[in-house]
């Protein structure tokens, strides 16, 4: 849909979530979850001119500061993959 409508640079936003009971036990495995998503549209479509970078949020009503530092570790850890 971006390259579509000529669209260069893209942010996707989302809070990482966690499922303790099924496929994403941890927020980095969530985070990693997006990242293949993006990573394997960049890899299937070579002519697609669509920059896609990754912003975790903080739920500011739920997350504590020691899950919101969690939250920004992971960003850190991913940093080099898109998470800005």
């Amino acid at each position: 849909d971006c390259a579509a409508d000529n669209v260069k640079y893209v942010e996707i936003r989302t809070t990482p979530k966690v499922n303790a009971a099924g496929a994403l036990p941890t927020k980095a495995a969530y985070v990693d979850a997006v990242l293949r998503g993006i990573e394997h549209v960049h890899n299937c479509r070579d002519e697609l001119d669509v920059s896609a970078r990754l912003l975790l949020s903080i739920n500011r009503a739920t997350d504590t500061a020691a899950t919101a530092a969690d939250t920004v570790a992971v960003a850190a850890a991913c940093a080099a993959r898109g998470v800005v």
